[in-house]
C-alpha cells in the first residue's frame, strides 16, 4: 500500500512504456499494490487505511475490498469517525454545542477527490 501522494503516477512520459512505483513494486515480487493517483490528504489516507486493514480478511480480494472500504469512507460521519479515531474525538468537544450536531453528520470525505485516487495495479 503506497499512501504516498501520487504513488501510482506514471513517472515517464514515453507512450510505450509504464514504469512506475507500483511497476517496480510487482517486479521485486509484490503481487499487486494500492496507490494514489494523485495528492491526497494525509488524514484521510491514514483513516483509509486504517480501515483497511481493520476490516481485512485474507479471504478479501484487494481491489473488491478496497472498494468497500472507499464506499464507507464516502458514507462515514465526522461523529462515527470520533468514535472510531481518538484524535477526530477531541476535536468534537472543541466545537461549540450549537454547531455540534451539523458537524457530527457531515461526511468530510463524500468527495470522489478524496477516496478515488486509490486504485489497486495488478501485473
Amino acid at each position: 500500500m503506497l499512501s504516498a501522494c501520487e504513488g501510482g503516477v506514471i513517472g515517464d512520459p514515453t507512450p510505450d512504456e509504464a514504469i512506475g512505483l507500483p511497476a517496480a513494486l510487482m517486479a521485486a515480487g509484490a503481487n499487486g499494490v494500492i496507490a494514489a493517483s494523485w495528492a491526497v490528504d494525509d488524514l484521510m489516507a491514514t483513516t483509509l487505511f486504517s480501515r483497511f486493514w481493520a476490516t481485512w480478511s485474507p479471504s478479501d480480494h484487494p481491489a473488491q475490498h478496497l472498494g468497500r472500504v472507499q464506499h464507507w469512507l464516502r458514507q462515514v460521519t465526522n461523529d462515527e469517525l470520533a468514535d472510531e479515531f481518538r484524535a477526530h474525538r477531541n476535536r468534537r468537544r472543541s466545537i461549540p454545542a450549537s454547531a455540534r450536531r451539523l458537524w457530527n453528520t457531515r461526511r468530510p470525505y463524500r468527495s470522489a477527490v478524496h477516496w478515488a485516487a486509490f486504485g489497486y495495479h495488478v501485473a
